[in-house]
């Protein structure tokens, strides 16, 4: 009798020390929490009412806010009312705006955490600028509803705007303002002398899912034959709605197949996400484009499709984000923008880039069929294509949006002639002498480009030693015809950059995007993964 009284305390006792156990931790974070809650008040009713100059409450309140949530996620923002009717009006004017991210830190609008490298982060703005000037506007004092005002505009047009970096100063931008996507495959057709079908696709909208199916069935109807092959170009994708991310997946993959989960601290955030329909292309090969530029769902049906050994990724690590955001409403019309949950691939890898692994070995999964696929880097590629390195002045022009202000020159004074020879030829002509007047138009608008020698000459300039007069001008002789060869060197690569401006502007779509990929490596290699031996092997089947 006394053995099977033990028999049955034991259990009780044991579930009891494991509430004990939760209760106290619980307890701990409930104390932790009322200790600093009591001790932070303290330190701001000291502060604000005996320090000895006035503080500015609100601002005082909102720095210690901000730096607390730096602590978490780049994605995890305070949304003060202006921020808040800020986000509630963008996209709202019908004007064409710069794709960045803003917010307002210790009272200075700031560029905050990008989704992809889209817009304004791909001409080099980073996060943590400080918004000095937009358009000629001095933007302390300003609300941030007024600074995105300021970047909107025409499409195709550019706006100039001035920002401080910690550690390099003032550096100013001429940024492209986009014109609002209407489509989202904005291609679908076949890839020459092939029987395999080439998808391009923007971002994940309402319907993308059957967009994409409608344009598969268009394209092999106009082979009348079956396709062979699906290359599916995610480069450049931001992402988008996630439950089109899980239809795309179920249009290549059976029923009820495990595509994303989330986790999160809430029970409710932990959600395993599969398919609900039979797949319209589950036995055609596919391959999937992916660069640094794709992030959320397109990282999502890059993940779930490489983990289940259904496509071949092909390009660059992607994006790397990888976080679930809700935005919950606070008071006096604020709200605060939190990292809720985490994504995972079907191996139960997570999409996050781990920027704080410090070099630190990654993690490894295995797919469905036992092949090596790694966490902490985004969605790593089967086929690894880098993106070409561009050059600092490469950089330079870039960040200027040079290529695109002076191809809306050359569109406007030659527009028509220059498309009539295109569409002639299927794709862009430019002027024989293009370079040259490039070069003309840069030097009247004084385009400077500032390289690490001519930095260096500046400072050796500004210390003014006795007699340093000429050595400098020697120095700055060199510097120039150093300027004239890396010119020379990225010649290709800027007309290569004006045509694809001038495509944007003179072109159909589906010829500028043709045009484009003729002169694609990543989908030549592509194709050869499909018409060979090698897509077999890169899965393990």
């Amino acid at each position: 009798m006394r053995r099977k009284t033990l028999v049955i305390l034991c259990p009780l006792l044991g579930a009891a020390l494991f509430w004990s156990g939760f209760q106290t931790a619980r307890d701990d974070d409930f104390y932790a929490m009322r200790k600093n809650f009591e001790l932070f008040g303290a330190v701001y009713e000291q502060v604000v009412g005996s320090y000895m100059v006035r503080v500015d409450p609100e601002r005082f309140m909102r720095t210690g806010m901000d730096a607390m949530l730096e602590t978490l996620d780049p994605w995890t923002d305070f949304l003060d009312e202006a921020d808040n009717v800020a986000m509630e009006l963008r996209g709202q004017s019908g004007l064409s705006e710069v794709d960045i991210n803003l917010g307002t830190r210790s009272g200075r609008v700031t560029v905050l955490a990008p989704d992809a490298l889209t817009g304004a982060y791909a001409q080099g703005v980073r996060t943590g600028d400080v918004i000095e000037s937009v358009a000629g506007e001095p933007a302390e004092g300003l609300p941030l509803a007024q600074i995105f005002q300021l970047l909107r505009g025409e499409p195709n047009t550019a706006v100039e705007m001035v920002v401080t970096r910690a550690g390099e100063g003032e550096m100013t931008f001429m940024l492209k303002r986009e014109p609002p996507v209407v489509a989202y495959v904005s291609y679908a057709g076949p890839v020459a002398d092939s029987k395999y079908a080439l998808v391009k696709l923007d971002a994940f909208g309402p319907g993308t899912a059957r967009e994409i199916d409608n344009a598969l069935e268009d394209v092999e109807e106009g082979l009348g034959t079956d396709l062979e092959g699906i290359i599916l170009d995610l480069r450049g994708n931001p992402g988008g709605l996630v439950n089109e991310a899980i239809s795309l997946v179920g249009l290549f993959v059976p029923k009820d197949t495990p595509v994303v989960s989330t986790r999160g601290k809430s029970p409710e955030a932990n959600r395993l996400y599969t398919t609900g329909d039979d797949p319209d292309w589950g036995d055609v090969n596919l391959v999937i484009l992916v660069d640094e530029g794709s992030a959320s769902a397109s990282e999502i049906v890059s993940g779930a499709l490489q983990d289940l050994d259904r496509a071949v990724i092909l390009g660059e690590s992607t994006f790397g984000k990888g976080l679930v955001q809700v935005v919950r409403p606070m008071p006096y019309h604020t709200a605060i923008k939190m990292t809720y949950s985490r994504y995972f691939t079907p191996a139960g890898r997570g999409i996050r880039k781990d920027a704080d692994a410090g070099g630190a070995p990654l993690q490894d999964f295995r797919t469905t069929n036992g092949r090596t696929v790694r966490e902490g880097n985004g969605i790593e590629p089967d086929v690894l294509m880098a993106s070409p390195k561009r050059s600092p002045l490469e950089i330079a022009l870039l960040r200027e949006a040079a290529y695109f202000r002076f191809a809306g020159e050359l569109a406007t004074s030659e527009g028509e002639q220059i498309r009539a020879a295109s569409q002639r030829a299927g794709e862009i002509q430019l002027p024989t002498d293009a370079l040259e007047r490039f070069r003309s138009w840069l030097s009247d608008e004084q385009f400077s480009f500032e390289s690490e020698l001519t930095e260096r000459i500046d400072a050796l300039e500004a210390l003014d030693h006795p007699g340093s007069q000429e050595p400098v001008q020697a120095l700055r002789l060199l510097a120039s015809q150093a300027e004239e060869e890396a010119f020379d060197d990225a010649g290709d690569r800027i007309l290569a950059e004006i045509q694809t401006e001038l495509a944007a502007r003179l072109l159909d779509p589906a010829l500028r995007i043709q045009q484009a990929l003729d002169a694609d490596e990543s989908l030549r290699t592509a194709v050869d993964v499909l018409g060979s031996g090698r897509y077999a092997s890169i899965l393990g089947s």
